[in-house]
């Protein structure tokens, strides 16, 4: 067999291999390492003990220009935003920039988020930089986003710590923020720890954030418990929140179900004034409906009101219809008042329109 005859073509494609055989044994020579494989992407990613450079930390100057902002919403949106991140990788250094920030309601803000992000890796010194500060508004706010975020792993320890280590407002805030997370997670147990506490500012402030929860999963169960409960403040307070919340969604169900419950007849300005606020005129017919005449009289004087507030022509108009004479006059009067102090010209109109006897 003859051997190969090479042309042009093939002789330019063997130097070309050449050319490239000759830089890959240049690239890895003698003493070159081999190329390493490329990292399992499923395998954890371990976290970065190096601290943040300066350039890498939020610092003075962006509290600086955050605070330049005039525009309150963006203001504390980025205020949230820087005091998150300090939480995290600084909480000492956002600690300290708090005094830097002259606004009150502001440094409430950024305190509130800073403690939030800080508490989720050092509960104690979160809890110590709350107690630094003097009493007040601050103080108690912040020792609620403390607890809030200890409340998440163990809410029955998060509340007997507030309940013995606070006083005040304090104490306040931070067993409402407890009681507020725990029911999220176990509404019986929340409510059995409330109740333990009785008549005490503790036990009114948990069971108040526990009821309003829920009146959102079950108001009727709810509110029937509460019902069932010894008579006093821990009851009231109870009962309160449970419907207050129910007549904000179902204000004809809340206002059933006090009329067929006698001894909760006590919640029925509860009821009207929420029930009004959002729908007055089915409010005001309902008011009227009631039996007991002292119940009627001043439900049906908060739903017109309210009514009057919002639209007093209608308001009026409905109020001439009703029957009793010194019921109609009473509402009549109260809604005219309620115009009268907004526009007194239209008062007048109406009054010259429809004189009274």
């Amino acid at each position: 067999m003859p051997p190969p005859r090479f042309t042009l073509h093939t002789s330019m494609l063997i130097a070309g291999a050449a050319i490239l055989l000759g830089v890959v044994w240049h690239m890895g020579g003698k003493g070159s390492a081999p190329i390493a494989p490329s990292p399992d992407a499923s395998a954890p990613a371990k976290a970065s003990t190096k601290t943040p450079s300066n350039s890498q930390r939020p610092g003075k100057a962006s509290l600086t220009e955050l605070l330049g902002s005039l525009d309150a919403l963006r203001r504390r949106a980025d205020l949230k935003t820087l005091a998150s991140e300090l939480g995290r990788v600084d909480p000492t250094r956002g600690w300290q920039m708090l005094a830097s920030i002259p606004g009150m309601a502001d440094r409430e803000t950024f305190a509130q988020q800073l403690l939030q992000a800080w508490a989720q890796h050092d509960l104690q010194a979160a809890l110590a930089a709350c107690k630094s500060l003097p009493a007040g508004q601050l103080r108690a706010s912040s020792h609620a986003s403390v607890m809030e975020v200890w409340a998440r792993s163990a809410p029955a320890n998060a509340a007997d710590w507030a309940s013995t280590q606070l006083t005040g407002s304090a104490r306040q805030a931070a067993l409402s923020a407890v009681a507020r997370t725990w029911a999220k997670q176990d509404t019986n147990a929340a409510a059995r720890w409330a109740q333990a506490q009785g008549d005490t500012s503790a036990g009114l402030a948990a069971i108040t954030e526990v009821m309003a929860h829920w009146a959102n999963l079950d108001p009727q169960t709810g509110a029937t418990w509460s019902a069932t409960l010894p008579a006093g403040p821990f009851r009231d307070s109870a009962l309160q929140a449970v419907v207050s919340e129910w007549a904000d969604q179902y204000p004809a169900e809340a206002a059933a179900w006090v009329q067929s419950h006698p001894a909760t007849s006590d919640m029925t300005d509860t009821v009207t004034q929420t029930w009004a606020s959002h729908d007055p005129a089915p409010a005001s017919r309902w008011a009227l409906s009631l039996s007991d005449p002292t119940q009627r009289q001043a439900a049906a004087l908060e739903a017109f009101s309210t009514w009057a507030a919002a639209s007093p022509a209608d308001a009026l108009r409905q109020a001439q219809t009703i029957p009793d004479p010194l019921l109609r006059s009473e509402i009549i009067a109260a809604a005219l008042e309620v115009w009268q102090a907004d526009d007194p010209a239209a008062t007048q109109a109406w009054l010259s329109a429809n004189p009274q006897k």
